[in-house]
């Protein structure tokens, strides 16, 4: 009577459906977690090199400038004619904004030695990053 049967049945097409869903599932679990590690460490990195050009820019000025023209009060900092200080995120010099990542500034000049602390604002995971740096003057 039946000379061959080709073809799937209802119950193979289901089955082959229901596992390329959770395959698929899987795929875009895993693409969706790659994507916010990739934006959670891009912010992480972006708040720390904020912190470091920070730095990098004001010990490279304090070390090129003379002991007696470096001023401290009340977490501004003076070198020669530039005035660094924050207001609200924004780190400014002489008015003008060179980050606007940044929490928290703060500086105490002792005798010959000036510590520096550097604080980025919070990222998306509510993480800051911060360095902290002493720099000895010349006489």
């Amino acid at each position: 009577m039946f000379k061959s049967e080709k073809g799937i049945t209802l119950v193979e097409l289901l089955a082959a459906l229901a596992l390329m869903s959770v395959i698929i599932a899987l795929i875009s679990s895993v693409h969706l977690f790659g994507q916010k590690q990739y934006r959670d460490q891009t912010a992480e990195i972006s708040n720390y090199n904020e912190v470091r050009t920070v730095i990098a820019l004001i010990t490279s000025e304090l070390r090129s400038t003379s002991a007696d023209l470096i001023k401290v009060e009340d977490n501004t900092l003076k070198i020669d004619e530039d005035l660094y200080s924050l207001s609200s995120t924004h780190l400014n010099k002489n008015g003008q904004t060179i980050s606007s990542q940044i929490s928290e500034f703060s500086i105490k000049k002792t005798g010959t030695e000036v510590d520096i602390s550097v604080t980025s604002t919070e990222d998306n995971n509510g993480n800051t990053q911060s360095i902290t740096t002493t720099i000895y003057l010349r006489e």
